[in-house]
């Protein structure tokens, strides 16, 4: 059975329905202050390309983070929905082995980055040899420095954070860096379709209540403190 899968971690969305052996339908765009208005329609259509409900699916999956906090928001509370109203199962996929998998059978050591702002990248290394992302680190928030002092060999580098640091990371690394070309910088649903059927085969879903995104750090927008009485604000 198929998986719909949603991404909306980065600075664009991304919606596919996959099977084991292909990617059957795939929408992606700019986020931007629409993206909340953008991800339904863009679900209903991807649906709609292959001729199928929400019903028909296996399970739900969905990028749970590290990433934007807005958009995390929104894919997650989304993908919540959408696996409620029929009751499926909910996968909780990492867009960093997703933007790894990008680079199947790279003989390479594969760094995945994401522009976590505020000078920071949200970052992992990977094995893709197998075709698969295995991966050889953690997810970690670090500045630019701090993430290629842990550069010990040859890699190639993915993502956004990989774009935004291009000239930093030929500057320290020179010929050890290469840059993945900048279509495979892009988080693309479809290419996290063997993720999430790797979870489930493994049994690792989660509902609804249990899912939570990974944010790695506080939010950069946060409440005003309440006044207190009595003193000025």
């Amino acid at each position: 059975m198929p998986v719909l899968i949603l991404d909306t971690c980065a600075n664009t969305f991304s919606v596919s329905v996959v099977t084991r052996e292909r990617v059957l339908a795939e929408i992606a765009g700019g986020m931007g202050r629409t993206h909340a208005a953008k991800l339904l329609p863009a679900v209903s259509r991807a649906l709609e390309y292959c001729n199928m409900a929400l019903a028909d699916m296996e399970a739900i999956a969905v990028t749970r983070g590290p990433g934007s906090f807005t958009g995390l928001r929104i894919g997650i509370a989304t993908a919540k929905g959408l696996a409620l109203a029929v009751q499926k199962p909910l996968v909780g996929i990492s867009p960093l082995a997703a933007l790894a998998a990008s680079l199947p059978f790279c003989r390479r050591k594969v760094w995945a980055a994401l522009d976590a702002k505020r000078g920071q990248v949200f970052a992992a290394c990977y094995d893709l040899t197998s075709g698969f992302p295995a991966a050889l680190t953690s997810e970690m928030a670090l500045t630019p420095e701090q993430w290629l002092e842990r550069v010990l060999e040859p890699a190639v580098f993915v993502g956004e954070g990989a774009i935004r640091y291009w000239n930093l990371l030929l500057e320290k690394l020179g010929d050890k860096a290469l840059v993945a070309p900048a279509a495979c910088c892009l988080i693309k649903a479809g290419t996290a379709g063997a993720l999430a059927y790797n979870a489930l085969d493994k049994g690792i879903a989660d509902t609804a209540q249990s899912l939570m995104p990974v944010y790695m750090r506080q939010a950069d927008a946060k409440l005003p403190l309440k006044k207190t009485p009595g003193k000025p604000a």
